[in-house]
């Protein structure tokens, strides 16, 4: 809701990405994109959290629906966050598909 209304509240933020990071394997996709989405639409890098978000993602990429796929990935690049291992991943599942 912050993240839609542009609100940025730093140590809410902090707080809430130590709790997503304490809980990413309850995560599904949709969760992981929107935690992503909402931290890259305030414009923060939180390394700890992008890291498990994509450690996730990786781990579930066949659960993925290509709405959040797309949307997970335009999170990362969107604050330049490069992980390669989600890139392979995400790559593999994409030519798996053609």
């Amino acid at each position: 809701a912050f993240a839609s209304m542009e609100l940025l509240n730093a140590p809410l933020m902090e707080a809430l990405a130590l709790q997503a990071i304490a809980r990413i394997d309850e995560f599904g996709p949709q969760e992981l994109m929107n935690t992503a989405w909402s931290f890259s639409t305030l414009g923060l890098f939180n390394e700890p959290l992008l890291e498990a978000i994509a450690e996730a993602a990786i781990a579930k990429i066949g659960e993925f629906l290509p709405p959040d796929l797309a949307g997970l990935t335009w999170s990362f690049s969107t604050i330049s966050y490069r992980h390669l291992q989600f890139i392979q991943a995400i790559s593999a599942a994409g030519v798996a598909t053609i």
